[in-house]
């Protein structure tokens, strides 16, 4: 829970992942809000930009003036199959797994290559 230390309706805040850079100014005064920030990564070796998903409501209960914001990773993955899903961004070495019936969040994207590369099974028959 935080405030703004002024009455300036202008008011932004600055939102950084990790060692990303920070985000560009968001505002967290329209309820009903969804909206996404993309913050560009810093350096060249970072994993990439990081994509955030941030949604505003209103408080229930004795935090019915309250707003809730909610921050999550843009995208996950979750699966339906009954073999282990392996996915990767193209050209990546590293993969991620994802079990049976589980999800994964992919909070870094490069964004030069905004796509992944999917393969079923621990086979190595199967392509990416």
């Amino acid at each position: 829970m935080f405030s703004y230390d002024t009455d300036d309706r202008r008011n932004r805040t600055l939102i950084k992942v990790g060692n990303s850079g920070w985000s560009p100014p968001q505002g967290f005064d329209a309820v009903g809000q969804a909206s996404e920030a993309v913050i560009e990564r810093e350096w060249e070796n970072d994993p990439g930009d990081a994509h955030l998903g941030i949604s505003i409501t209103h408080g229930l209960g004795q935090y019915k003036l309250t707003k809730i914001v909610t921050i999550r990773p843009r995208y996950v993955v979750e699966s339906f199959v009954e073999d282990a899903l392996y996915f990767r961004q193209p050209g990546a070495k590293e993969f991620a797994v994802v079990e049976p019936g589980a999800k994964k969040d992919i909070l870094f994207l490069n964004s030069e290559i905004p796509r992944l590369c999917l393969r079923l099974g621990d086979s190595n028959r199967n392509k990416w």
